[in-house]
């Protein structure tokens, strides 16, 4: 089929996902469709929910499948092709450090946990605790010296 028919895979899928989403499209035409369909919605929504054991490495998987598709349907190639070099990169420094440690922070997927922290935030955030610890250290060090 995906031979004789290019896209017709893709198409099946998408119906698929749009019922059980329960979204249906304003229009027929197959390419305002697919602009309007958000696999990373049937992923969090239907996959996820149905699947709540899986690991953390295929979910890893899934998100950035389901988040480069959704930016190619939505036609932002550069944003897909960014999505996958940094998950192929991901994967290299993993297999390189042989941890996945500092490969997750190479990637443009969101975290596995749903948050409203930004990423900016959080990194803010990560970069003030070693700066409260040496405060606190000095502070018991002073303590001790009297």
């Amino acid at each position: 089929m995906a031979q004789k028919k290019t896209g017709q895979l893709t198409r099946l899928a998408l119906d698929e996902m749009t019922r059980y989403l329960a979204h249906k499209a304003e229009s027929a035409e197959a390419q305002s469709k697919w602009a309007g369909q958000r696999v990373g919605a049937y992923l969090n929504q239907i996959m996820l929910v149905a699947h709540p054991n899986v690991t953390l490495r295929m979910q890893r998987e899934l998100q950035t499948i389901s988040v480069t598709l959704d930016h190619l349907l939505a036609g932002r190639l550069a944003q897909a092709t960014d999505t996958l070099t940094q998950r192929f990169k991901a994967c290299e420094t993993a297999l390189w450090e042989n941890s996945w440690q500092t490969a997750r922070h190479l990637e443009l997927i969101p975290p596995a946990a749903a948050s409203l922290v930004r990423a900016e935030e959080r990194e803010m955030a990560m970069k003030q605790e070693p700066a409260k610890l040496k405060d606190s250290l000095r502070k018991v060090g002073k303590e001790k010296e009297k």
